[in-house]
């Protein structure tokens, strides 16, 4: 039985739409949402720095970082309550976006990952693979890619 629902989340519309689909599932079961935040590690843009000093972030990486994920998870775990979710937990974690995924999928058992599909563009997603395709391929669960 389906108890544990993983949510990946990075304010995009497509995550938006992966969250929406995940709460349903994880209230249709009555299940523990998790919700998973992935920075990359290195230097954020340079638009992502100047944001953060308009909004007096400290200037390191991890802290734009954090801040920035802190506020799309705070959103997404009130999203998942506000419907009707008692158990959400949410995570922020730095790393190679597939990589950790997959990783705490692993860890927490996780029976099912939901996540948003994006385009990469046609030659860097042919080239590299997108998120989505490497943790379908090498999840220990079942995947659920929302458009």
């Amino acid at each position: 039985m389906t108890k544990r629902v993983l949510a990946t989340i990075d304010g995009s519309d497509a995550a938006t739409k992966a969250l929406d689909f995940a709460i349903d599932y994880a209230a249709r079961y009555e299940g523990t949402l998790h919700l998973l935040y992935v920075a990359p590690d290195g230097a954020p843009p340079k638009a992502l720095i100047h944001f953060a000093e308009a909004e007096h972030i400290p200037d390191s990486p991890s802290a734009i970082y954090r801040s920035i994920g802190g506020s799309i998870l705070d959103s997404a775990a009130n999203r998942a309550r506000e419907a009707g979710l008692t158990t959400v937990k949410t995570e922020l974690e730095f790393g190679d976006a597939a990589e950790r995924i997959i990783a705490y999928a692993g860890k927490h058992g996780i029976d099912v990952v939901v996540l948003g599909t994006r385009g990469l563009g046609e030659l860097k997603g042919l080239l590299l693979g997108s998120v989505s395709m490497k943790v379908q391929s090498l999840a220990p669960c079942t995947c659920i890619c929302v458009r």
